[in-house]
């Protein structure tokens, strides 16, 4: 995995036009609009419609207004197979990221990256694994606002009582997510017992 990240502050002075692939796919837990620049995801929001206009509306508010945008509808296709495949368990390291975002988002989004398929974690442990274990509302706000969905795993939070607690996209998405790759994990785990013996 490469993985690209950038300030908010440093994506304004060094992209004067920020060139976007997108597309929409069909997920196993419904539509998606996916993103992405210079060979990287950058984005991925479960966005409920068939409208490229809208589509693109939403991308320039979240990139800015000289984003440009190339629909390639084939090119997503492949990729949305790629990370919503059983056999890959949509491990992030087999993919580029391309992140932007605060520092401490920044922060908070790389630490979701360590959390491994079909396991989960919680607010309290994430805020303590970035270093400021009191932050727990900040690292929820930042969780929140993570724009590359179910790669860069913020499904795999959980309140600390062990409650699925809130999710941008649907609290229902996210025990889906949870079921999913929990049955897929044990799946994979069986496979490589059976390999080993």
């Amino acid at each position: 995995m490469k993985l690209t990240i950038v300030s908010t502050k440093e994506f304004k002075h060094t992209h004067q036009l920020f060139v976007l692939t997108y597309g929409l796919y069909r997920s196993p837990f419904g539509d998606c609009l996916i993103t992405i620049t210079e060979k990287s995801i950058c984005g991925l929001y479960f966005f409920e419609t068939n409208d490229l206009a809208i589509a693109a509306d939403f991308l320039r508010t979240e990139w800015g207004k000289n984003t440009e945008l190339h629909h390639t509808p084939e090119a997503i296709q492949n990729l949305g197979d790629r990370l919503f495949s059983r056999n890959a368990t949509s491990d992030p390291h087999n993919f580029n990221i391309y992140l932007k975002g605060t520092d401490f988002q920044l922060r908070v989004w790389q630490a979701l990256l360590n959390i491994p398929y079909g396991q989960t974690s919680t607010y309290q442990n994430l805020a303590a694994t970035i270093g400021q274990p009191k932050a727990m509302r900040a690292v929820g706000n930042a969780v929140g606002r993570n724009p590359v969905s179910y790669v860069v795993p913020c499904h795999r939070i959980l309140r600390t009582s062990g409650e699925i607690g809130g999710y941008r996209w649907g609290v229902e998405r996210k025990i889906a997510m949870l079921d999913w790759e929990k049955k897929y994990a044990q799946q994979f785990s069986s496979r490589m017992i059976d390999w080993a013996v």
